[in-house]
This record gives C-alpha cells, sequence and structure tokens, in this order.
C-alpha cells in the first residue's frame, strides 16, 4: 500500500527558489541526511549547487536526457 506521507520518491521541483544561501544549505544538509537514511529524492533544478550535490545527475541535451555531470 502507498502512502501519501512516506513516498518512495519525493520529487521536488525548484526547491531552491528565493532561498538565500543559509536556507540553501540547511534545505541541501537535511537532503542529504534523509537520503543517508533511505529516502531517494528528485530534485528538479537549475541551481548548480544542488547538481554538485547529488548521486546521479541527468540533464536535458538538445531534448534528449543524457546522464552525467
Amino acid at each position: 500500500m502507498l502512502d501519501a506521507l512516506e513516498p518512495a520518491v519525493v520529487v521536488v521541483d525548484e526547491p531552491a527558489q528565493g532561498l538565500d544561501p543559509g536556507d540553501l544549505e540547511e534545505f541541501a544538509t537535511s537532503v542529504l541526511e534523509q537520503a543517508a537514511a533511505g529516502r531517494s529524492y528528485l530534485l528538479l533544478s537549475h541551481r548548480y549547487e544542488l547538481a554538485t550535490l547529488a548521486h546521479r545527475r541527468l540533464r536535458l541535451e538538445r531534448g534528449r536526457v543524457v546522464e552525467g555531470p
């Protein structure tokens, strides 16, 4: 049974929008801690700072999904 309060994957679109550097760091720390505990995240972002924290990165390039930095 699926549980809306504890989903298998948390999808977050542009989570850094409007965050100052301190808030962004706090958000990133929270995501990393929860990921280390087994929670999966899919972050959609234009922010390079968040992309560098990812275990795996995908990007759109000429209309195709490409894996890598």
